[in-house]
């Protein structure tokens, strides 16, 4: 089996998840961000967030056209560089390319194109305090199936909490060493860190604050201090 034609079944079945849910705050399944081919052990970094945003509106423009399909039609696709995000979401896509345009400068857009996309839960809700308990449980559970099928050398966490966070997913499941934390202000911070476990074992793993809501040139210098990135 491919890489797209798996990444197609674990699509499928985030679907079929949402369906047993039944959840009238969940609106859609949106699991890729990149060309889906990088999810897969190609892949040098991942880049993941907390859930898609949105609501009916952003669920309408998913199904427009070919936007679901992008992941597995266009080689080098980024939604974060390729799409036109809904409105209350341009901030977000913003300060993720300018977050990794600190981290690698000229070759930001390239990089981006290289790296494996997507959340810890693929329901898609008006903000994340929407997922119930059972739909964080499903789809954590979902994501971690994904996560034993890539190999990153750098994973980037779009959220830094120690509660429902790509980073306390992670840390949860593997245990991540605190090497590094760096305050940028407004209660916001950028950690960096090594995984101790599991497949993941020795994988570098940087966690920013919520890019949906944080967006500074202290983020973005913080960030610049940590290079190198592969």
């Amino acid at each position: 089996m491919s890489n797209v034609e798996l990444a197609r079944q674990w699509e499928n079945e985030a679907r079929r998840l949402e369906e047993r849910l039944d959840d009238p705050k969940i609106f859609g399944v949106k699991c890729w961000y990149s060309d889906a081919a990088l999810i897969s052990n190609d892949a040098e970094r991942a880049f993941i967030g907390i859930n898609p945003g949105g609501g009916p509106e952003s669920e309408k423009e998913d199904s427009i056209g070919d936007r679901l399909e992008r992941p597995y039609t266009r080689k080098g696709y980024n939604s974060w560089l390729d799409d036109d995000w809904w409105e209350g979401g341009e901030k977000r896509q913003r300060n993720v390319r300018r977050s990794f345009e600190a981290m690698y400068g000229a070759s930001a857009e390239s990089k981006l194109r290289l790296t494996a996309s997507f959340n810890v839960v693929p329901f898609r809700t008006r903000n994340a305090a929407d997922l119930s308990d059972r739909a964080w449980r499903e789809g954590t559970a979902w994501f971690m199936n994904v996560l034993t099928h890539i190999d990153p050398k750098l994973i980037i966490c779009n959220g830094n909490g120690e509660n429902g966070s790509p980073w306390s997913v992670i840390d949860t499941k593997f245990s991540i060493s605190r090497r590094h934390q760096i305050e940028i202000g407004a209660k916001g911070s950028v950690k960096e860190g090594v995984v101790n476990s599991g497949q993941l074992k020795g994988c570098r793993i940087i966690g920013l604050p919520n890019l949906s809501r944080f967006g500074r040139e202290s983020l973005y210098s913080a960030l610049g201090s940590l290079k190198p990135f592969t």
